[in-house]
């Protein structure tokens, strides 16, 4: 575990520290617990679309099971809208521990949609301005962009970032990495699970960060991807479905808001 842990210190950017899990939904919680423990505070801003897990806090107020109170303080903002975000963040100045958002937009059934030219730099100040917790769940787009992490590849810096699914190559274990500010907050969290110290999924995510380095992965990935968006760029003239190619070629299993026929 500790080997794991100086690995992705080393890898990831912003990363000071690591914690373990095991789903990214795990993760995604402890970075709320984290920004709540640093700030006192309860509201959490979310992007319109957005998915971070199951637990009550990602959910809405109308699904089985979630009362009022689990999403208490929840408040969304469309993507890529510096001037909307603002508004928030003075409406509700002093009442907000975080802003949790994807490094670009990749709703579930939508397509995905990057931030525009500006738009991390422009978040990160306001969340500087206003003291609130900047947190990047990078579960489903770490180390497909960036190794260094996603913040990193848009030229920002998170306080938290989130990591599951190609962390360990399928292994099932995930990681909530931050910035030395927030060591103190996440340390005082109790925070465990049965089965979180298995070392085996530990050394599977040594091994897949090891080698993502050593073959450049993100390289490899935007090669291979701009490959396949060329080649599917023939396929709308045999086809009757209209057709969405990616935000990045590294990301070519998602869509984007280009669609051709």
């Amino acid at each position: 575990m500790v080997d794991f842990a100086e690995l992705l210190v080393d890898t990831v950017a912003g990363a000071d520290w690591a914690f373990f899990a095991k789903n990214g939904g795990d993760v995604t919680t402890l970075a709320i617990m984290t920004a709540r423990a640093a700030t006192g505070r309860r509201g959490i801003v979310f992007i319109e679309g957005y998915y971070h897990g199951v637990a009550p806090w990602t959910q809405k107020l109308d699904y089985p099971g979630v009362l009022e109170q689990d999403v208490a303080g929840n408040i969304q903002v469309q993507w890529n809208d510096l001037e909307a975000l603002r508004t928030v963040f003075t409406e509700h100045r002093g009442a907000i521990a975080a802003l949790i958002a994807q490094p670009y937009q990749h709703r579930n059934f939508g397509d995905n949609i990057a931030p525009a030219v500006g738009y991390w730099q422009g978040v990160r100040k306001l969340c500087d301005e206003f003291g609130v917790v900047l947190i990047v769940d990078d579960v489903r787009a770490g180390f497909r962009l960036d190794m260094a992490g996603s913040d990193h590849y848009f030229g920002f810096r998170a306080d938290l970032i989130c990591f599951c699914k190609a962390i360990a190559n399928g292994y099932n274990v995930s990681a909530l990495c931050g910035a030395d500010s927030l060591r103190e907050a996440v340390s005082s969290i109790t925070y465990t699970g049965s089965y979180w110290m298995s070392a085996v999924p530990f050394a599977a995510g040594i091994a897949t960060i090891e080698k993502l380095r050593r073959i450049d992965g993100p390289r490899m990935f935007r090669e291979l991807g701009a490959e396949l968006c060329a080649d599917s760029r023939m396929w709308p003239r045999v086809m009757t479905t209209p057709l969405s190619l990616p935000v990045s070629p590294r990301c070519s299993t998602c869509g984007s808001t280009v669609t051709t026929r």
